[in-house]
């Protein structure tokens, strides 16, 4: 199946939605084979690499279970490609349906989620816009952990 290819400089010149769906797939995966190593020290990793799906390691699950940050990427996308639009709201609710039901998990269990993105989710769940809190700073917060969730959007643009 093709997608819609994409034209002009900057734009990812000859990708097609695909390819932007294949990397949600990359991320899941990446993000399951580093879930039972979450923690460990870059030289305990460079002594022993991960090279398989491995389970019961930092958060005592099995081999190929994704973490809160795959599961927030799911939702965004099952959001997005749903109701064809970029609605934050319907994919807040997407968040909630993962913390409260176990939602876009693998093993219909929730065991790991941050505490900024708890604190985020009982914000909404409160009343607070989702537009309202991405304005609100938190010197604590992990950007680095926001970047991977952006994948979802591209689909959207594409």
């Amino acid at each position: 199946m093709e997608g819609k290819k994409l034209d002009g400089p900057g734009t990812g010149e000859g990708r097609s939605k695909d390819s932007y769906i294949n990397s949600i797939y990359g991320f899941v995966i990446g993000d399951a084979l580093g879930v039972p190593v979450e923690f460990l020290t870059r030289d305990r990793l460079k002594k022993n690499p991960v090279v398989d799906m491995i389970g019961f390691g930092s958060h005592k699950v099995p081999g190929g279970t994704w973490s809160d940050d795959a599961s927030m990427v799911l939702a965004e996308m099952d959001s997005i490609a749903r109701i064809k639009k970029i609605d934050y709201s319907e994919m807040m609710k997407g968040f909630v349906s993962w913390v409260n039901e176990a939602e876009y998990t693998g093993t219909g269990e929730v065991f790991d989620i941050g505490i900024t993105t708890r604190k985020s989710l009982s914000k909404y769940v409160s009343g607070v816009s989702p537009l309202i809190m991405s304005a609100i700073k938190n010197v604590r917060c992990n950007y680095y952990r926001t970047v991977p969730k952006c994948l979802p959007f591209l689909y959207f643009y594409v």
